[in-house]
């Protein structure tokens, strides 16, 4: 069940928006500014999403990878880099849904679903 995400932003403000939203449509959210601060969070955490610009390419797989070191969770980018070849970038990367800045809350909670779906499915 996807209930625990990581919401990594470096910008405060953003933070404690996207996470009062998503508290108020049932999800627990941890908070973190930077990799250093998200990592003892990555094991007990269900999902991750963090904003991504293009220079913290190289730091978002090596994240990424640390937090699927057990198993497969899901991992939802939210970027200003929208260009088609920028949003294949991140896919190739590992995300598995890349979402535009600025971020609509309800797609972001459409889309948690739709991963948490996926992943019911394949433990089928």
């Amino acid at each position: 069940m996807l209930r625990r995400i990581l919401f990594l932003e470096e910008r405060r403000e953003v933070q404690s928006a996207v996470s009062v939203l998503l508290r108020t449509r049932g999800f627990e959210v941890v908070t973190a500014s930077t990799v250093p601060e998200a990592l003892p969070n990555l094991e007990r955490s269900d999902g991750m999403v963090m904003t991504v610009s293009g220079e913290a390419m190289h730091e978002a797989k090596s994240l990424l990878e640390r937090f699927r070191e057990q198993a497969w969770k899901p991992a939802i980018a939210i970027t200003g880099h929208v260009m088609p070849h920028q949003i294949e970038q991140l896919r190739t990367v590992g995300f598995d849904r890349v979402l535009p800045e600025p971020l609509n809350v309800n797609r972001l909670v459409e889309e948690l679903k739709s991963l948490e779906n996926d992943a019911t499915d394949l433990q089928r």
